[in-house]
C-alpha cells in the first residue's frame, strides 16, 4: 500500500471525513463530550469541492458546518500549520457565521449560537503545556463571571499535546490521538488500540483516499505549497528583522552622537570641531542644549 496521507493535513482531512457524516459527527460529539440532549445531528458542507487553485493557498476554506439538536451552529477546522494571521482569521469566519443569518429587519432573537472548533497541528499556546483544550468566549477582562453573550465561543484543539502519555491517561483523548498519528498506525494494531468503531471507519476511508492516484498527488501538492509558504513568510521576517535592526543601529548611532556632542559642547568645544568629530550637521549641534 502507498504511504497513508496524513488526516492533520487539512486537504485529507475535509476529504475523509466529508465522505461519510456520521464519522465527522462522531469526532465532534466525542471531542466535546456533548450529552445527548446537545449531540450533534447532521452536518453541512457547503463547499464540497476542492478547487486546484485552493491547494496552493494558505488555507483551504473547508466550510463544513455542523448543527446539534439545539440548533446550534458550529464551524469545523483543520489548520495544518501554524500562520501569524490565524487567529484573526478565525474570529473573522466565526463572526461571518453568526453575524449572516439575519437578513434586514430581523430580530436579533433569531439568531442562533455559532460556535467554532478547529484541530490545530500545531502548538499555539506552548506556555500552557498540559492543556490542549482552549475555549474563547466574550467575557468580562476583568470580571470573568461576567459573560456577554453564549452565542459566540471558539474551541482550540492542539493535536501535538495528545500524546501517547496523555492518550493513556485519558481515553477520551482517543479521536484527537488518532486524528495526530492515523498516517503512522498498524492495521494489526488498530483493534487494540482503538476501541470506537467510528474511528475504524476513518482508517479505512484513510486507507482508500491513499491509494487514490489523485488525491495522494494533490495532498503532496498541498504540503509542498504549506511548506512554501511558511517558507515565504519566514523570509519576510527574516528581511523585516534585519531592516529593523539597522534601523536600530543608526538610531543608536545617532543618539550617541548627540550625547558625545553634549559632552563636548560642555566643555566647550567649537561647533565646527564637534561636526567633525561626531558628523553631526551644524544645525543640530547649534539646537543642542547642554
Amino acid at each position: 500500500m502507498p504511504e497513508r496521507l496524513q488526516l492533520t493535513l487539512d486537504y485529507t482531512f475535509k476529504k475523509t471525513f466529508t465522505e461519510k457524516h456520521e464519522i465527522l459527527i462522531d469526532l465532534i460529539n466525542s471531542v466535546l463530550e456533548f450529552p445527548s440532549s446537545s449531540k450533534i445531528e447532521c452536518i453541512e458542507i457547503r463547499n464540497p469541492e476542492i478547487l486546484p487553485e485552493d491547494i496552493h493557498k494558505k488555507y483551504i476554506i473547508l466550510d463544513i458546518i455542523a448543527y446539534d439538536n439545539l440548533d446550534r451552529q458550529y464551524n469545523i477546522e483543520m489548520q495544518a500549520a501554524k500562520f501569524d494571521a490565524y487567529p484573526d482569521r478565525a474570529a473573522y469566519y466565526l463572526s461571518g457565521l453568526f453575524g449572516s443569518q439575519l437578513v434586514r429587519g430581523e430580530d436579533y432573537s433569531l439568531i442562533s449560537p455559532a460556535l467554532g472548533l478547529h484541530f490545530l497541528n500545531y502548538i499555539q499556546y506552548p506556555d500552557y503545556p498540559d492543556d490542549f483544550h482552549f475555549n474563547f468566549s466574550l467575557r468580562d477582562g476583568k470580571y470573568h463571571d461576567i459573560v456577554l453573550s453564549e452565542n459566540l465561543s471558539l474551541h482550540l484543539l492542539e493535536l501535538p499535546k495528545v500524546t501517547e502519555k496523555t492518550y493513556a491517561r485519558n481515553n477520551k483523548t482517543e479521536w484527537l490521538y488518532f486524528l495526530r498519528n492515523a498516517h503512522k498506525e498498524k492495521e494489526e494494531n488498530m483493534q487494540k488500540k482503538y476501541a470506537n468503531p467510528r474511528i475504524h471507519e476513518a482508517f479505512h476511508l484513510l486507507n482508500d483516499l491513499s491509494a487514490n492516484d489523485e488525491a495522494r498527488l494533490q495532498a503532496r501538492a498541498r504540503e509542498r505549497a504549506i511548506f512554501n509558504k511558511r517558507i515565504e513568510l519566514g523570509y519576510a521576517r527574516q528581511k523585516g528583522l534585519e531592516e529593523g535592526i539597522e534601523k536600530g543601529i543608526e538610531k543608536g548611532t545617532l543618539n550617541t552622537q548627540i550625547a558625545i556632542a553634549k559632552k563636548l559642547k560642555h566643555l566647550g568645544i567649537s561647533d565646527k570641531q564637534i561636526a567633525q568629530t561626531t558628523s553631526l550637521d551644524a544645525s543640530t549641534i547649534q539646537a543642542l542644549e547642554v
